[in-house]
């Protein structure tokens, strides 16, 4: 390795990839595609943790909840990434990508349980709930510290995150990373010293997965800086043994420790080699995803992963009555039926919902004569 100050992609080539392949004015950040089938393998995995034990089949083997720490990485090295190029609204640009779906599938969501509360199983239509939920604030309702929509906690994290690194910029563009895990282990602290053990602000505020975007940025500062040269096949090689045994690493963290207070490190550490190869290979070694199906799938993934419960549970408590008692071979068609279905409906609701709504919130809120950050860089 050798140090490199500054490993961007030559300006022609930014610019090429922007006009092709982004529908809205891009900042000059190039596409990592692989970011994108790395969204789209969190997503799916997430997915299939939840088919296969929390959708009443049971299954012997059930992995996934590893795709949030992937979300968190990939989210800290995307924000610090595209910020080096393009800070402007940064607030505004957060809002826009997090903010209306999120808002669309809550209201919907909180009409379906003052109107037809028997289709859900624990959801209630809680006005308070419903307020903080949409608001982002840390609440304690029925089900724990998860708000409205079920998933929608990881969405609590994101924003403090984007808050931190939101008044990192307002000190200082250049190190605004920097101010942003100042503060992070600062509230941290604050928080571990003097909020109840058992408060939502401990959960919030004092978790070891928050971590998990400080290590996002510090692939990012290693992304810059370093740059592979020589010997290539060797470095090559390593970074696809590499990826192949953070996943493996990820999966029996899972299955053999667990989802619990310690997760960013026990499944932050590895999906953080995961993120860092993957870049690697894609920018030192052109070994990339393609395909627009994956693509699309990278791109619809915060769709997928919101959406998915209500999705596979409908098509379960609906549609097979007793499939406990089904063979295990029929499980697992039954798992794949319901992730191609939910993959299917997540990127429909992104090409002719998501996609659009941004858009058009860009061009209201975001001065066109500043360039707007490329949809998928988006995290």
């Amino acid at each position: 390795m050798s140090n490199a100050p500054d490993v961007r992609f030559p300006a022609s080539e930014a610019a090429g990839k922007i006009a092709r392949e982004a529908p809205f004015v891009g900042s000059s950040a190039p596409v990592l595609n692989n970011i994108q089938l790395l969204r789209g393998l969190a997503a799916s995995v997430v997915v299939f943790r939840h088919l296969s034990q929390e959708g009443q089949l049971s299954m012997p083997i059930s992995f996934g909840g590893f795709g949030v720490d992937i979300f968190f990485i990939v989210s800290g090295f995307i924000i610090a990434y595209v910020a080096s190029y393009n800070s402007s609204h940064f607030v505004r640009r957060r809002i826009i990508r997090i903010v209306p779906f999120y808002w669309s599938a809550t209201l919907g969501l909180f009409l379906i349980a003052l109107i037809l509360p028997f289709v859900l199983k624990s959801t209630q239509a809680d006005m308070m709930l419903l307020l903080t939920s949409l608001f982002f604030i840390p609440h304690h309702g029925p089900n724990g510290v998860e708000p409205l929509l079920m998933l929608g906690w990881t969405l609590n994290f994101e924003m403090y995150f984007y808050l931190f690194f939101a008044a990192g910029l307002l000190v200082s563009r250049t190190y605004a990373s920097v101010v942003a895990i100042g503060l992070i282990a600062l509230t941290a602290l604050l928080v571990k010293s003097f909020a109840p053990d058992d408060s939502v602000l401990q959960f919030y505020f004092a978790n070891l997965i928050l971590l998990e975007f400080v290590f996002g940025i510090f692939i990012y500062w290693i992304f810059r800086t370093y740059k592979i040269r020589a010997p290539r096949l060797l470095f090559r090689n390593a970074f696809i043994v590499v990826i192949c045994l953070s996943f493996v690493a990820l999966v029996l963290q899972e299955i053999y420790i667990g989802v619990f207070r310690w997760r960013g490190l026990t499944a932050g550490v590895p999906a953080a080699f995961l993120v860092i190869s993957a870049i690697y290979l894609e920018r030192d070694f052109g070994l990339r995803s393609g395909g627009r199906f994956l693509l699309n799938l990278g791109e619809a993934s915060y769709i997928l992963y919101l959406v998915h419960p209500y999705i596979i549970y409908s098509v379960l408590r609906l549609g097979f009555v007793g499939v406990e008692q089904f063979a295990d071979v029929w499980k697992w068609l039954l798992i794949v039926g319901c992730l191609g279905l939910s993959m299917i409906i997540a990127i429909g609701l992104h090409l002719f919902f998501e996609r659009p709504v941004m858009a058009r919130l860009r061009y209201w809120f975001i001065p066109q004569k500043i360039d707007v950050v490329d949809r998928r860089h988006e995290a």
